[in-house]
């Protein structure tokens, strides 16, 4: 038999089952019996299917590789210089960073000197009796040191680039990361290993606000 004609009676084969089982009723024991062997039908017409389709979908398969492997091959030069582009655009976002702490860290520890003089002057002033300038005196240096420094990073935003932080995370103890926080779930809930559990303590635990039934 040639593969058209194969393939027609395959699909007739296929439409007549569906045809059976719409209208099979299983009321009895015979009729039970005759689902059973039924089902054994179907199994086989399942197993004609997909023998027939086996060649097909290993060659389609197999073509699929090639054409991936060639698509591959063309890709890769240029997915790697990509990624050559965005470790220097990240590498030169990182120094301008390093750049902007640095001159926070140096605008800032200038503050503070600048305060702490101010905070002697006041001290000065308070122990020639001048308490009302030393407070004013006091209270700038105060002032100064609490202004929030904050540089300009000088990287201007480009269209087609975008950055990131990222988080390393090290998690010391699993059991005292939360489920929930603000709403926002960190826990998930993995069913297969809860249904491992239950089968293997017979059903005999029940979870808290939940339940758990056999099929």
């Amino acid at each position: 038999m040639d593969e058209e004609n194969q393939l027609v009676e395959i699909r007739n084969e296929s439409n007549d089952i569906i045809n059976i089982a719409n209208s099979m009723n299983i009321t009895n024991q015979e009729n039970l019996e005759q689902a059973a062997g039924f089902l054994k039908t179907i199994k086989d017409t399942q197993k004609r299917i997909k023998e027939y389709w086996q060649e097909p979908i290993k060659n389609a398969y197999e073509t699929h590789k090639k054409l991936k492997a060639k698509e591959n091959e063309m890709l890769e030069p240029l997915q790697n210089s990509e990624k050559i582009i965005k470790n220097k655009v990240a590498d030169y976002n990182l120094y301008m960073e390093q750049l902007k702490r640095e001159e926070e860290q140096r605008i800032k520890a200038e503050q503070e000197r600048q305060a702490l003089e101010q905070l002697q002057e006041a001290e000065r002033l308070r122990a020639e009796g001048n308490e009302v300038e030393a407070q004013i005196v006091e209270e700038n240096a105060i002032a100064m040191n609490q202004v929030e420094v904050n540089v300009d990073s000088g990287i201007e935003k480009v269209e087609g680039l975008s950055f990131r932080k990222d988080y390393e995370i090290l998690v010391v103890d699993a059991t005292k990361v939360p489920a929930y926080i603000n709403g926002t779930e960190l826990r998930k809930i993995d069913l297969a290993q809860i249904k491992r559990f239950v089968k293997m303590t017979n059903n005999g635990v029940q979870i808290p606000r939940n339940t758990s039934k056999r099929n």
